[in-house]
C-alpha cells in the first residue's frame, strides 16, 4: 500500500506542476524510482495533496486500488496559496 501512496503523491505534484495550477517556484525538482518530477515546496500545498491522499486509505487491506479516477480542477478557485491566475481573486505575489 506505501508504494501505491508514493506513486499517486508523485503523480497529483508532478500533475499541478504540469498543469500550472501554480507558481512554478513553489515547485522542487525531485526524483521518484530514477524519473525526474517536481515535488510542491509550499508547506501548505504539500499539507493538503498529503491530506487529500491520506483520506483515500478508507480500509487497510495491503493491496492497491483497482482504479482511480483523479479530477484536477482548472477553475481558479479562492485559495491561500500565491495563484497565478490574476482573476481568481485569490492572493497574488
Amino acid at each position: 500500500m506505501a508504494a501505491c501512496i508514493e506513486f499517486l503523491e508523485a503523480f497529483v505534484h508532478q500533475t499541478l506542476f504540469i498543469r500550472s495550477l501554480y507558481p512554478a517556484d513553489l515547485f522542487a525538482r525531485s526524483t521518484w524510482h530514477g524519473i525526474i518530477v517536481h515535488k510542491a515546496r509550499h508547506p501548505d500545498l504539500v499539507d493538503y495533496v498529503r491530506g487529500a491522499i491520506d483520506s483515500l486509505q478508507v480500509g487497510s487491506h495491503g493491496n492497491c486500488m483497482a482504479s482511480l479516477r483523479v479530477n484536477i480542477n482548472t477553475t481558479p478557485h479562492h485559495n491561500s496559496l500565491p495563484c497565478k491566475h490574476k482573476h481568481c481573486g485569490a492572493l497574488h505575489s
